[in-house]
């Protein structure tokens, strides 16, 4: 009978030596651009840039990814990060994907660095209805 309470010891031991490593962020992406509340209508281009605290100390990228109001993957792709910060120059619209509506951005670098961004999006195509 003495090997449960043993096992639930050492179980509870052990969750309390690991948990610090679990719950440490390996860091946060903050967002430059688009700034916070910006508006974009029709096609025009624009950049998703920003800075990854702490500043990573080997080569590294960061996974970007735009969603629609709906869910759906609408832009994504890689970009370098140089010193912390990292650029990409893409742009709002040129598909019926594009709808109007808040979009989220989120970033994940190398290091399991995370953030996200929003931003609204006014579609200025006018829906065919048959």
């Amino acid at each position: 009978m003495k090997a449960l309470p043993t096992l639930a010891a050492v179980t509870i031991a052990l969750a309390l030596v690991l948990s610090p490593m679990v719950v440490s962020a390996a860091g946060s992406i903050t967002f430059t651009s688009p700034a916070s509340g910006a508006s974009y209508k029709g096609s025009q281009s624009y950049t998703i840039s920003g800075t990854i605290s702490p500043a990573p100390t080997q080569a590294d990228q960061v996974g970007l990814v735009v969603k629609n109001p709906a869910g759906l993957t609408v832009d994504q792709d890689t970009a370098a990060v140089t010193g912390g910060a990292f650029s990409y120059a893409t742009a709002v619209g040129g598909s019926s994907a594009w709808t109007s509506g808040t979009y989220t951005i989120t970033a994940l670098d190398s290091n399991g660095a995370t953030g996200s961004a929003t931003f609204t999006y006014t579609s200025t195509t006018t829906p065919t209805y048959n």
